[in-house]
């Protein structure tokens, strides 16, 4: 799903501004990323892909309640329905059935990158905003 080149700025985004150690990021990235490729039939833009990946490696480590194979969020995606898809992520932010409050700011932070609010995805990736997406 993501290209070689782009899980690397990815990484290297991440590992710059302290939020995850290299091979951790790494490993979650190829696992996420693997994952969505199984699962999503669409075409997907880098922010797009970005944005889910977050969410797919806490799922994948269970750091969040939930499956994403069969899950509304995948099939809506691959029904085309981004809109609707972007509202999804607000439903992935619950641990042990509880919502938890950083995993729903994180969630919102992912919807904005998913819908194309670059201004978020850079805060993201030089460090001056957010740096959750990929932790919490």
């Amino acid at each position: 799903m993501l290209l070689q080149a782009e899980r690397e700025q990815c990484i290297r985004a991440a590992v710059l501004h302290g939020v995850v150690d290299d091979d951790s990021l790494r490993s979650a990235l190829d696992d996420a990323d693997d994952l969505l490729e199984s699962l999503v039939n669409i075409s997907l833009a880098f922010h797009h892909k970005v944005a889910l990946i977050g969410l797919a490696a806490d799922v994948l480590r269970g750091r969040v309640d939930g499956d994403l194979e069969g899950s509304k969020l995948i099939d809506l995606l691959n029904q085309g329905q981004l809109q609707l898809a972007a509202a999804e992520f607000q439903n992935w932010c619950r641990v042990d059935g509880c919502m938890v409050l950083s995993m729903y700011q994180k969630r919102l932070d992912e919807m904005r990158v998913f819908q194309g609010d670059c201004n978020d995805l850079h805060k993201w990736a030089t460090g001056h905003g957010k740096k959750e997406l990929f932790n919490s």
